[in-house]
């Protein structure tokens, strides 16, 4: 699903060989052609292929029970069980593998790959994973360099060609994507990247007069009607991610601007959260968000000794945390409240700041002081 360069593709197609599925789906007497006798009970338990077929006759694998449970039912040490699993699984791929697969839809469509970039990114600061934040990374490159002009998203990029003005989708998606990037690895590029999307978002898409932002641009072709969408659906609205990640900036960079245009979407949008809230979660979240100001974290230090601070403050489940690791490399694009001139020695140390609304604390220079402050 990724191009070499970065970038994922829209799609693979569910039909191959005429048929819905196809490449997927297996028979029981298929699966028990290839696998020993012990490896296939493993699987037929597992996979569920003892219970009513789940797609037309056919088997989808998908477990059915928790591997602690099956392996408990067969009564099989976990190891065996394991190695019995895994050569299972190796001669079912390779079967796989000689059949005809689906076709790729080879579209990268910018605001998917903006909720690429957030779910790697977020997946990888939680798990540790650096090589993950490498790929969100080179996601928003390939994005930077492909889809944006230096002035405007583009909507699609495919086959050397990037087509169509960017919509509210593709503007709120990445920037929500960028600032969740930001906070497992900051870069200059990304957080320029961001404050121009926002601006953007503001100057193209911002209903001045009722507050919200319309799905396409001001300088659109004109429609029969503008709609600008709040309901989640199979991907979030583009109001409510918006009005979420405007807040985040605006906090981030103390820009009033962000989180003006953010509180005139949530009262725009208070009759619709009123009437139907289990549908409009995403803007129930950036309202949350208003109620109770985000713990905001800045620290500045070097890289090593910030990502050791970084990885301590990120255990456990903090959702209303936002921690951002800056160097003091970064010049260009601060938060207007961290100071300029700051000596060489204070430098070689890190430094935290705690952030509520539009206050922040004194610096703290040490571990201790930090989670003290955070109690």
């Amino acid at each position: 699903m990724r191009h070499p360069d970065g970038g994922y593709y829209a799609a693979l197609d569910a039909d191959s060989e005429g048929e819905e599925g196809r490449y997927y789906l297996w028979r029981r007497e298929q699966v028990k052609k290839l696998l020993s006798e012990d490896e296939y009970l493993v699987v037929e338990t597992l996979y569920g292929l003892d219970k009513p077929a789940n797609f037309e006759n056919k088997w989808n694998l998908h477990r059915y029970d928790s591997w602690r449970s099956v392996v408990s039912r067969l009564s099989l040490e976990p190891e065996h069980a394991e190695a019995l699993l895994h050569n299972a699984r190796q001669k079912l791929f390779k079967a796989r593998l000689e059949r005809v697969r689906p076709d790729t839809d080879h579209k990268i469509l910018t605001g998917w790959n903006g909720l690429a970039i957030r779910g790697l990114a977020n997946a990888g600061m939680q798990l540790q994973r650096d090589d993950w934040l490498d790929l969100a990374q080179q996601t928003a490159d390939f994005l930077h360099q492909h889809c944006w002009n230096g002035e405007r998203l583009y909507a699609t990029w495919i086959q050397g060609q990037a087509k169509h003005n960017g919509y509210l989708d593709d503007y709120a998606y990445l920037l929500d994507g960028l600032l969740t990037l930001l906070s497992g690895r900051w870069r200059e590029q990304d957080i320029a990247f961001a404050k121009a999307l926002a601006d953007v978002l503001l100057d193209q898409f911002y209903d001045v007069e009722q507050g919200g932002f319309y799905f396409t641009p001001h300088d659109h072709e004109a429609l029969i009607y503008r709609p600008k969408p709040t309901m989640d659906d199979s991907v979030p609205p583009g109001n409510g991610v918006a009005a979420r990640a405007l807040l985040c900036l605006g906090h981030l960079l103390g820009d009033t601007r962000y989180l003006d245009a953010a509180h005139n979407t949530l009262r725009w949008a208070r009759a619709v959260m009123e009437r139907l809230p289990a549908g409009h979660c995403s803007l129930l979240t950036a309202l949350e968000d208003t109620v109770y100001a985000p713990e905001l974290i800045i620290l500045r230090g070097p890289q090593d000794e910030m990502l050791t601070w970084t990885r301590e403050l990120s255990s456990g489940f903090s959702p209303w945390r936002q921690l951002y690791a800056i160097p003091y490399s970064d010049t260009r694009t601060l938060p207007t409240y961290l100071p300029k001139l700051v000596s060489s020695e204070q430098q070689n140390q890190v430094t935290a700041y705690v952030c509520s609304g539009m206050q922040c604390s004194l610096p703290l220079t040490s571990i201790e002081e930090l989670k003290a402050a955070l109690q």
